[in-house]
């Protein structure tokens, strides 16, 4: 970390390796669990189980990532208000993605997608699309998120959007790619299966890690310097570098 006023960009590097593996443990609990508890990957009548099942919801799991999506959102509405406050371009930028965070989390904490699935049931049946009928709406919206974001974020340096793309990347692959396979009929992904509870654990491990370089991608437009007296100083990055040339 900086000493005397040096500029560390840096710096929420162990805050992201921390995040990471908050959700490792909560996937390792989720998995370990049928061994430690004497239960089947069903888990019925397992209240323990329940609370940190990966897949389950209003349990600490769920809690953790709203909570990161939220955060996310909160950070990068932060560095909207310090781009604005300070006369830097950005601050619209900032905000969209402080809209898109926190709705995620909004998501993450209701199911909203999966109310979206039980309407469609609903409406048109389950057939032919088995599990998978969120993602054929959800889909078409995610893509044309994902070109916005990265329209949007364009301007940005290098790092953030490093950030972004790995984060997204985990996340999308977690939510929906693990979906997609599990919908795919195989037998072996079966529901009560073992290989179905491992897939969904996974996928949370995805979700999980994306939403922890998600709370890194705003936090990494400042660069942090410590003094010997301990005085702490965030600068926002791209300011900093243009006093420094």
């Amino acid at each position: 970390m900086g000493i005397d006023g040096e500029p560390h960009p840096h710096w929420w590097r162990r805050l992201l390796w921390l995040l990471a593996a908050v959700g490792a443990l909560l996937v390792a609990a989720s998995l370990l669990a049928p061994w430690v508890l004497g239960h089947d990957v069903s888990f019925a009548g397992s209240p323990i189980r329940n609370y940190i099942d990966v897949n389950g919801e209003a349990n600490l799991p769920t809690w953790w990532s709203t909570t990161l999506l939220a955060l996310a959102g909160v950070f990068s509405a932060a560095v909207g208000i310090v781009h604005r406050a300070t006369g830097e371009s950005g601050a619209f930028r900032w905000a969209v993605m402080a809209v898109l965070f926190l709705a995620m989390s909004v998501d993450e904490f209701t199911r909203v997608h999966d109310r979206i699935q039980h309407a469609w049931r609903a409406l048109f049946g389950a057939d032919p699309f088995t599990s998978i009928e969120w993602m054929l709406i959800l889909i078409p919206v995610a893509l044309v998120v994902a070109v916005a974001v990265l329209l949007l974020v364009r301007p940005l340096p290098r790092v953030p959007k490093v950030l972004l793309a790995i984060g997204g990347a985990c996340y999308v692959l977690g939510a929906v790619g693990v979906d997609a396979l599990a919908g795919a009929g195989l037998p072996l992904l079966d529901s009560g299966t073992m290989g179905r509870f491992l897939l969904l654990n996974l996928e949370e491990l995805g979700e999980f890690v994306g939403a922890a370089f998600f709370v890194v991608f705003p936090l990494s437009a400042f660069s942090l310097s410590v003094t010997r007296h301990g005085a702490v100083t965030l600068e926002l990055t791209s300011r900093a570098g243009a006093e420094t040339a």
